[in-house]
């Protein structure tokens, strides 16, 4: 009994929040692949393949209310095959987001993996979990989706930072938007991210979503990858 007292009095309780101000600069990469294909005929779907890569930097400018603005600016390379043939596209990236300190973006429903991480709003500890709900859309669809984050392993890195490894899934039964009417829809997915707990956001994230609708007989399909690193840099910048 006194070992297992010692062991949790012992164990590291860490902020997972995304409250960093604006003397650090991120420079992020990332790559996704955003893959649908059609089992029969679904009317206005077709077999896709999508994959892009981002790279930019990212700067917290201030609060607004309860909302974090968040400038980013940089460049997307998009690969995108359809009906046998590619076009790759170039594109800058130049957005302005704003969430609040659960993650929540003011925009209302939003992507179920664009939403991760959602926060937990109280300091954890190795072995916790908490189970936000969010309001959510895909392509087909829309509702609630419910998701489950873990610490999995907390470790202090060369630099002393502390970094936590949260994994985190999520299920969703959806509403089908007016044009996929009489069908099913729902969104499933999950990965993983490393969390600076010293610096107070990602370094790393790994995660996948599958997002479906059926109609009768026919299945749509919609795979999601999104993979990225981020690098802290200590210093201001303007843009």
């Amino acid at each position: 009994m006194l070992i297992l007292l010692l062991l949790v009095a012992s164990a590291p309780v860490v902020t997972i929040s995304p409250i960093y101000g604006p003397d650090l600069l991120f420079s992020v990469q990332s790559h996704s692949t955003d893959v649908q294909t059609i089992q029969g005929s679904i009317a206005g779907l077709r077999s896709h393949s999508i994959t892009t890569d981002d790279t930019y930097r990212q700067r917290f400018v201030r609060m607004d209310g309860k909302y974090r603005i968040i400038h980013t600016i940089g460049a997307e390379i998009e690969h995108h095959t359809e009906n046998g043939g590619t076009r790759i596209l170039h594109r800058p990236v130049h957005d302005i987001v704003r969430f609040d300190l659960a993650g929540i973006f003011d925009t209302g429903a939003s992507d179920p993996i664009d939403l991760i991480p959602l926060y937990p709003g109280h300091m954890v500890s190795l072995g916790d979990t908490w189970t936000p709900t969010a309001a959510v859309k895909t392509n087909y669809g829309t509702g609630a989706a419910s998701y489950k984050f873990h610490i999995e392993d907390i470790t202090h890195s060369p630099g002393g930072h502390t970094i936590a490894r949260v994994s985190v899934s999520f299920t969703s039964n959806l509403q089908p938007l007016p044009a996929f009417a009489g069908g099913v829809t729902e969104a499933t997915g999950g990965g993983w991210f490393l969390w600076d707990c010293t610096i107070n956001q990602r370094s790393e994230t790994h995660l996948h979503g599958l997002y479906t609708v059926t109609i009768g007989k026919a299945v749509a399909r919609q795979f999601i990858t999104d993979d990225d690193n981020l690098i802290a840099h200590k210093k201001s910048e303007t843009f």
